[in-house]
């Protein structure tokens, strides 16, 4: 479909003015009622009996300086580990295996309900935004 030219938009404007439905208004330009109701709302029109529009869309800012998740708490942890079989939840689930010739053990210190990761392991795994 071409794209739309100052006179499609004058007609789209007139169609609006003159109380016409989106249906009408697509039957004049050749197009689409759904392709005609979307530029009308980018021009910020409503045909008849349409909803408002949802244009433009207006993005919250986000503060900058506003700490994305507050610090880890980092405490010393024994790893010893524990087997996937004794995981549940409310434990860390941080695996301490590096090679495959290890046992599949996990760190199973306390962290807190529905967390994967202890303080310590947290700090490990997440960095914030702007980290790096």
């Amino acid at each position: 479909m071409p794209a739309w030219s100052e006179q499609d938009d004058a007609v789209l404007r007139d169609a609006v003015a003159a109380d016409k439905s989106g249906s009408d208004a697509a039957k004049l330009l050749g197009r689409s009622r759904n392709a005609c109701i979307k530029r009308a709302n980018k021009l910020g029109l409503t045909f008849r009996g349409s909803p408002q529009p949802h244009y433009p869309f207006v993005q919250k800012k986000r503060n900058p300086h506003a700490p994305t998740t507050p610090p880890p708490v980092v405490v010393a942890i024994n790893q010893v580990g524990i087997p996937l079989s004794e995981l549940k939840n409310g434990t860390c689930k941080y695996p301490l295996w590096d090679g495959p010739d290890e046992p599949r053990l996990f760190c199973g210190a306390p962290c807190p309900i529905n967390e994967p990761y202890c303080a310590t392991h947290r700090a490990v795994c997440w960095r914030g935004r702007g980290d790096g």
